[in-house]
C-alpha cells in the first residue's frame, strides 16, 4: 500500500495479448510496394481512397506479389512513386 492506495494490477499478460493482436491486425493491414527496388510500405485503406486504380487493385488480387519475401513488385521510377503515394495519403 502507497499512500493510502492499494496498487491495482495493470493486467501485464493481458495488455501484452491485446498488443500482439494488435499488431497482427496492423501486418494483415500493412502493403509493401517494391517500386524498381525501392520499398514502399503503406495501409490497403490508403490505397484504397482512389477506387479503380491499378494500386486500389492491390487489396483485391494477388498480381505481382511474391509471398516469400511479402511484397508487390513494380518495375516503375522508384522517386515518381513516392509522389505518387503521397498523393494517396
Amino acid at each position: 500500500m502507497v499512500g493510502g492506495h492499494q496498487p491495482q494490477s495493470t493486467g501485464g499478460a493481458n495488455c501484452t495479448g491485446t498488443m500482439m493482436n494488435i499488431l497482427n491486425i496492423d501486418a494483415e493491414n500493412r502493403v509493401v510496394l517494391n517500386v524498381g527496388g525501392i520499398r514502399h510500405e503503406t495501409y490497403k485503406a490508403t490505397l484504397k481512397k482512389i477506387p479503380a486504380t491499378r494500386l486500389s487493385r492491390l487489396t483485391e488480387a494477388l498480381a505481382n506479389y511474391d509471398p516469400v519475401l511479402n511484397e508487390y513488385f513494380f518495375d516503375r521510377h522508384p522517386g515518381v512513386f513516392a509522389q505518387v503515394l503521397n498523393y494517396y495519403r
